[in-house]
């Protein structure tokens, strides 16, 4: 009552006090009749199932304050969605009250959009909580009702005209690394691209500050319709960003026509048949199932857990053969009120290597050229390197030997066995012969006695050219 009657409160903190899901109730009494109040501090409190009661408040209160509802055993990421449309940047999840005047006003944007994109552009759409399809030539809106949406911009990728200039981005990574709130990082994500363009390495580097995956995969479907050159930059942007697992709450979101996992084809896959960019994307899979090879590896694709089933869930047919699908079939099942999801799991074996470890090994085509091109030099250095040793020996052995003075006298044993002699030593003082050269070449670490040098072909004393002579 006080809260209600209050007409000079403008800041309320009622952090970690304890309020339960009662307290909310009574908050949101208070607050459907303030005028005046500005900030609303609600973090650590255990409302659990009355926090939609207070957000429901806080979208009806006349002085629309700032408020914080984190920690309060209720995730805002998984149950709330915007009711505020930005037509910069259209793509995300959304939430109207439809007996809410300011909400069937913002809704009218969303609606002109799917009456131009034939409804491509909704998916997800649910009624109350019931699973429904925007007609392709428009949707007629009831007076009363809760619609969800996931709505995606079909429109080109941006050009790098208003991308973030780099002091600005180095201040939105701080930011967002200093915000403990979930809700309030990736709300930093979104008022950030909502005015500015981001290229490929600047939205690596904004996912890197998420660890939670709700929060990256919400923060990821902000920046989405804001990246510079989308298509050919997006395939690195999923293998470095997410695991294969998280791609499939992304393209449930952002449809698989848009976002293809090009570079790992195995998975699960499903498809609303009733649109046409996700009937253009089943095409595209099937074409390449039917191939034999995958990025150059002969690879055999099978397709496991057909099931088409109708947008409640009720199952049609199982066991389906994808070979069959034709665009004849196709058009019948636009008619959700038959049919219209088909989902399925595909696997894959590769030569010599799963896919898996395939992509573990090399990310890209681009890593392993760079690593080709890396081990190309490398050898070419080892080649080189053998070929400067190689006439490096060459060289010190076509010099000819330099004199030498006297070797030291050396003792050692006589053949003959007997104490105390020694065969005289070889002294050179003029060219030593071919043969002999190579192995004097060096200064010898031992004596080399005269009966070793006359058994290697040297002429023995007294005789022509004999050991007198040298």
């Amino acid at each position: 009552q006080m809260l209600g009657q209050n007409e000079k409160l403008t800041q309320l903190d009622c952090n970690n006090c304890r309020m339960t899901s009662e307290c909310a109730a009574a908050l949101a009494a208070g607050l459907s009749a303030n005028s005046t109040i500005q900030t609303m501090l609600l973090e650590w409190n255990p409302f659990a199932s009355g926090v939609p009661l207070i957000l429901d408040a806080l979208a009806t209160c006349n002085a629309k304050p700032k408020f914080s509802l984190d920690n309060c055993g209720f995730d805002l990421l998984e149950h709330a969605g915007q009711c505020q449309v930005d037509e910069r940047n259209l793509t995300g999840h959304y939430t109207f009250r439809l007996d809410v005047p300011s909400h069937r006003e913002q809704l009218q944007v969303l609606l002109e959009e799917a009456k131009r994109d034939a409804g491509d552009c909704w998916r997800n759409e649910t009624l109350d909580g019931t699973r429904f399809v925007c007609p392709p030539d428009g949707w007629t809106v009831p007076n009363a009702g809760v619609l969800d949406l996931d709505f995606v911009s079909l429109a080109a990728a941006p050009d790098a005209k208003d991308q973030i200039d780099p002091e600005s981005f180095e201040t939105l990574l701080r930011m967002v690394g200093r915000t403990i709130s979930s809700s309030g990082r990736v709300d930093l994500v979104r008022q950030a691209a909502a005015s500015f363009t981001f290229d490929s390495l600047q939205v690596q580097e904004i996912l890197k500050c998420f660890f939670r995956e709700i929060e990256k995969e919400e923060a990821f479907v902000r920046l989405f319709s804001r990246i510079c050159n989308r298509a050919k930059h997006l395939q690195t942007i999923l293998l470095r960003g997410f695991e294969r697992e998280e791609i499939d709450g992304l393209q449930r979101r952002l449809g698989l026509r848009e976002l293809p996992d090009e570079n790992r084809p195995a998975g699960r896959y499903v498809f609303d048949l009733a649109k046409g960019t996700d009937r253009q994307a089943l095409a595209k899979t099937i074409q390449m199932l039917s191939s034999t090879e995958f990025q150059g590896r002969k690879t055999k694709f099978t397709v496991r857990d057909s099931t088409l089933h109708t947008v409640q869930k009720k199952t049609i047919s199982t066991g389906i053969n994808l070979a069959n699908f034709s665009n004849k079939f196709l058009d019948k099942l636009q008619d959700f009120t038959k049919a219209g999801v088909l989902t399925f799991r595909v696997e894959m074996e590769m030569e010599k290597s799963n896919e898996q470890q395939f992509w573990r090994t090399g990310l890209s085509n681009e890593v392993e050229k760079k690593r080709e091109r890396e081990n190309e030099r490398q050898t070419q250095k080892e080649e080189d390197l053998r070929k400067m040793k190689s006439q490096n020996r060459k060289k010190a052995l076509s010099k000819p030997v330099e004199k030498r003075g006297k070797t030291p006298p050396v003792t050692g044993q006589d053949p003959s066995g007997v104490r105390g002699t020694s065969p005289p030593t070889l002294q050179v003082r003029t060219s030593i012969p071919r043969a002999v050269s190579p192995l004097l070449s060096k200064k010898p670490s031992h004596p080399m006695p005269l009966s070793d040098v006359v058994g290697l072909g040297v002429p023995e004393a007294g005789g022509p050219g004999g050991a007198a002579e040298w």
